[in-house]
């Protein structure tokens, strides 16, 4: 299917008579090496992934290949919610969990391109005597899969084969729809506040961008977060939804392969 969309993309571009001159890819997963290799995706079921290479393969027009998170916080700091700050972290609540950072207006990936990783984020003194595999302690417990596995816990009527997102969950709270709901909306704000407190004393963001997958509405997420840090760590940074709304991650993972193809990306990394 990415195959497929890359030559539709490619063969529209070529006949609006507008030749694509790089490809920027975001994938929910961390992304390394000069291959381009996604880490690890179970919900696609996807180990170790050379999917750059799969991709440049497939074409001879550069690919630039990114984390979801990563290319959410470039897009908003280029032309969004962060064009006047040059410190900033994204926050992006999907299936799972995964932040974007920004520091002196530069995209830090880490020595092992896993920086902002937040879902593998131990919660409590119990997170030390357990083993994680593919979802980290945080995600284990507001990721898709914990998120349904709790709601169909709850006696919420969850169909087979179907994944509830926090975002899901946060919508049926606010709905009133589901009273169960609500037990587990409060659990999600409470565990997704306490990794913004973290990333909040330890990065010092000007900016913290809330988005919550490719929807846009982060009101159901920002003021239960503020309302739940005020008072409680040195400063709360300024919580703000995507500017950029659902077109965030795109428009990041396109402004990172523009820059890449024009020479001007900030950092000298490929396939990650």
């Amino acid at each position: 299917m990415t195959l497929g969309l890359l030559d539709d993309l490619l063969g529209a571009a070529e006949a609006q008579g507008r030749p694509c001159l790089g490809v920027g890819v975001s994938v929910p997963g961390v992304v390394s090496g000069p291959d381009g290799v996604v880490n690890s995706i179970p919900e696609l079921g996807w180990s170790k992934l050379p999917l750059g290479k799969i991709l440049r393969e497939r074409t001879s027009v550069p690919v630039f290949l990114e984390n979801d998170a990563n290319a959410m916080a470039y897009g908003e700091l280029q032309r969004g919610a962060g064009q006047h700050t040059s410190n900033l972290v994204a926050l992006l609540l999907g299936n799972g969990l995964g932040a974007g950072i920004v520091t002196d207006g530069v995209l830090h990936r880490g020595a092992r391109s896993a920086a902002g990783e937040v879902g593998y984020m131990l919660m409590e003194r119990s997170s030390l005597r357990r083993s994680y595999g593919e979802l980290g302690d945080l995600e284990d417990r507001v990721g898709s899969q914990a998120v349904t596995r709790e709601a169909r816990k709850k006696g919420i009527d969850v169909p087979a084969g179907t994944l509830l997102t926090a975002h899901d969950i946060l919508l049926l709270a606010a709905q009133g729809s589901e009273p169960a709901a609500s037990e587990i909306a409060d659990g999600i704000l409470d565990m997704i506040s306490m990794a913004i407190a973290a990333m909040a004393i330890i990065l010092d963001p000007e900016v913290i961008v809330v988005g919550s997958g490719l929807a846009t509405n982060s009101d159901l997420i920002i003021p239960g977060v503020r309302k739940r840090l005020n008072g409680r760590i040195f400063e709360v940074p300024d919580l703000v939804p995507p500017a950029l709304g659902a077109d965030a991650v795109i428009m990041g993972a396109a402004e990172l392969a523009m820059n890449s193809v024009s020479g001007l990306t900030y950092l000298a990394h490929h396939g990650g």
